[in-house]
């Protein structure tokens, strides 16, 4: 009988993902995009999580470089290695920022899609093609207006060690079905010890799965949490149930919804128990790269042109451009990099010292929930979590 209900949810899962997730990629976790046309569509998420702020009490405590020294594993669809996310690389002499290919430490085992090769995203017909160099722009991202024309733009701890890490080519997983290696719910959970093998300090998950029959996510979260992993996870929208997806709704993982510019909960996002707060989600300015043909070289990209070996062997080159666009996977990656900024702030290894690895992700959950959050007059914490999260008072707050 067991196998029968688990073959039905299976059977529900991947239909579900057929008819909502590969034929609408974006809809799961983040939105259709739109041009960038103006500053403010850059700046309000940084406002309103007051990270210069943030980043003038890490001056304050001689600390120069916002995220340095920390890692964060990003479990994605893989990224482009365009020139505004490898510039912080450049600028700190290698020493952070998008980790690149080096004799030492290659990224070959860092792609459970494409094993023994790099995690780039590099198949433009992919359900959720260019998904993880959107999130990693808002972590690491890194321009100026003068090449960009219309506003200079920053992640928010861009000088943090990103590993990103290729689980999927769907930000909707479809559990334990076999999908050719590109969607299987089993990459998430090599993908995480693969973060544990490394020595991450956070990871970041913008996307998920509505089941896990076999529970291995489980098992491989407590892993991560045991080892004092703090673990962000988007709660994800727009579906037709309720549904807070894997991992978010584990226990110990931080499941975050967006929020508006107006400082209104998206009404796209889901509700429920599992929330635990809300960030910067609804019309997101960041990063996106697009698919130029061969030998051309737009006026507005000619600088920022990145070569590519495409998933048949076929040479691809893409341009990136600012979009904006709306889902809890930006929220999930501004948390992750305001996670960062804790860490950084107060000594990843004088906290363990202090409360034990295994109480890290829990001291970082209390204390931005008690101390970092702003919450609206209407705001339903019931429904979308303690409040919206503001790094200055995450960064200012007492440790328990």
């Amino acid at each position: 009988m067991r196998k029968f209900f688990d073959l039905c949810l299976l059977f529900y899962s991947a239909s579900f993902v057929a008819g909502h997730g590969f034929n609408v990629p974006e809809n799961a976790f983040s939105g259709n995009e739109t041009p960038v046309t103006h500053a403010d569509d850059c700046d309000w998420p940084m406002n309103q999580m007051h990270v210069a702020a943030a980043w003038e009490l890490l001056r304050n405590k001689g600390i120069a470089k916002p995220g340095e020294r920390i890692t964060v594993a990003q479990l994605d669809t893989g990224i482009i290695p365009l020139p505004s996310l490898t510039q912080t690389y450049k600028l700190s002499a290698g020493m952070s920022g998008l980790q690149l290919p080096d004799e030492n430490n290659r990224l070959t085992n860092f792609n459970f899609v494409q094993p023994d090769t790099e995690p780039w995203d590099n198949d433009p017909k992919a359900p959720s093609f260019g998904h993880g160099t959107s999130t990693a722009s808002l972590l690491v991202g890194w321009t100026d207006s003068r090449s960009r024309g219309v506003s200079s733009f920053r992640g928010v701890a861009p000088w943090i060690r990103l590993l990103p890490i290729k689980v999927t080519d769907s930000v909707i997983m479809v559990g334990h079905m076999p999908t050719g290696g590109t969607a299987d719910i089993k990459n998430l959970a090599a993908g995480i010890d693969t973060a544990i093998e490394q020595g991450a300090d956070i990871i970041s998950v913008s996307l998920g799965a509505l089941f896990d029959t076999e529970r291995i996510l489980q098992t491989t979260v407590q892993k991560a949490l045991d080892r004092g992993i703090i673990i962000i996870a988007a709660a994800g929208q727009t579906f037709p149930v309720n549904l807070i997806p894997l991992p978010a709704r584990l226990d110990g993982v931080i499941a975050v919804t967006a929020s508006s510019k107006s400082g209104k909960p998206w009404k796209d996002g889901f509700t429920g128990k599992h929330i635990a707060w809300a960030a910067p989600g609804e019309n997101i300015c960041h990063i996106r790269a697009k698919k130029v043909s061969s030998g051309t070289s737009p006026a507005n990209f000619k600088d920022t042109l990145t070569g590519l070996v495409g998933r048949s062997g076929e040479m691809l080159t893409f341009a990136e451009s600012m979009v904006s666009a709306s889902g809890t996977s930006y929220s999930t990656a501004y948390t992750a990099a305001a996670a960062a900024l804790w860490l950084q702030s107060h000594n990843r290894a004088s906290l363990i010292s202090r409360y034990g690895l295994k109480n890290i992700s829990k001291i970082f959950s209390h204390t931005a929930t008690r101390f970092a959050m702003d919450v609206p007059e209407d705001w339903d914490r019931n429904k979308h979590g303690a409040g919206i999260l503001n790094i200055q008072r995450l960064i200012d707050a007492p440790l328990p």
